[in-house]
């Protein structure tokens, strides 16, 4: 018999020794480990939103965590997924032999469990439809695809890959581009393993992505709290996944820089950032990937660029998924931001509708 507790408080020990026993023992995704989160919590929403974290046991056995928040905007009370700008995926933490023989049970103990609290409007968002390429079972009914998530399966050969996806006129620019970018000198590739003695390395990557969307006058996001979510990270001890940047350099100039992190038989790509050197214009980024991709085919690691429309995913992409987000309003009240979020779902795609949605600043 499936069952639900709800605690408050995240940091309660039980309920990161739920956490950790289920992240642990279930190969789950680092985003949703204890790390992440309470980094999220701590940084992100300050410790001043409502958490709930509902864990759902089999007998006594506990097979799934959710962690859950209330805000409130315009006094409406939006039911969140504990998240942020360093989260890409939203996921349960859970026994998923469990979640795929249950998914039908689980889910309606799940809606038990969020019955009992209060709220007016269901926001969840950054929802895959594909979790370690196990397909993600939970809440399926609900799922609304909002954007694509691209990776590269590296059991298909990138080079066949290349000339079977990549037009004449493309090859030829590639090869003149790449012709200006050596030069008659040898290209690097350095790889950087993450820890608390060079961790400056991600630091002055992220001051550089942030000027570079500050001059651009980009949707940008807070330095400082990246920096610190992933320092907090670094100091610690037992993870098992590691912080990486890859750079692609001439002598000792930096053409390419690629932070992402290895989990698995995966490479997640998270910030990369192209400098601006005498060779920016002959696109040093893309050669940069081609070659990131080949380093992890060797080690039969896929190259997961997460979700996102650019076209660099797209183009050194063989394989997508859903990207997903559930809208569910728990009342009236909560209708007119239940309108809103439908509007900017549907219509994020239109660049002008969606600087108008983003001048309103609601998310």
């Amino acid at each position: 018999m499936i069952t639900f507790k709800i605690y408050d408080n995240l940091n309660q020990p039980k309920v990161q020794e739920i956490i950790s026993y289920l992240y642990e023992k279930n190969n789950n995704l680092f985003f949703q480990s204890n790390l992440f989160l309470n980094n999220c919590n701590n940084i992100y929403l300050n410790n001043k939103s409502k958490i709930y974290i509902i864990l759902l046991f089999d007998e006594e056995k506990p097979i799934l965590a959710a962690p859950v928040y209330i805000e409130e905007k315009y006094k409406i009370k939006i039911l969140k997924w504990l998240s942020c700008e360093t989260i890409d995926f939203n996921i349960t933490i859970c026994d998923y032999k469990i979640l795929y023989s249950n998914f039908d049970e689980i889910n309606v103990i799940f809606f038990q469990a969020l019955n009992t609290l209060s709220y007016d409007l269901i926001k969840f968002d950054k929802f895959p439809e594909f979790v370690l390429r196990n397909k993600n079972l939970f809440l399926t009914d609900l799922l609304s695809k909002y954007s694509d998530s691209y990776y590269f399966d590296s059991s298909e050969d990138l080079d066949n890959f290349y000339l079977n996806n990549t037009n004449s006129k493309t090859k030829q620019t590639d090869r003149r581009k790449l012709k200006k970018i050596l030069s008659e000198k040898k290209l690097n590739l350095e790889k950087i393993i993450l820890n608390k003695d060079n961790f400056e390395s991600f630091e002055e990557l992220v001051n550089l992505k942030y000027n570079q969307y500050f001059s651009k006058n980009l949707k940008s996001f807070n330095p400082n709290k990246i920096i610190e979510f992933y320092f907090n990270i670094i100091i610690k001890d037992k993870k098992n996944f590691s912080l990486v940047i890859h750079k692609m350099k001439i002598e000792n100039t930096d053409l390419s820089i690629i932070f992402g992190i290895e989990q698995f038989n995966y490479f997640y790509y998270l910030i990369p950032y192209v400098p601006n050197t005498p060779v920016f214009k002959y696109s040093p980024g893309r050669f940069h990937i081609k070659e990131l991709i080949k380093i992890y085919q060797k080690k039969k690691m896929n190259v997961d660029f997460t979700s996102g429309d650019e076209n660099y995913k797209k183009n050194w992409s063989n394989c997508s998924y859903d990207m997903n987000y559930i809208l569910k309003m728990n009342n009236l009240k909560g209708l007119p931001l239940y309108i809103y979020f439908i509007l900017y779902y549907r219509l994020r795609k239109n660049q002008t509708l969606k600087k108008i949605l983003h001048f309103i600043k609601i998310k």
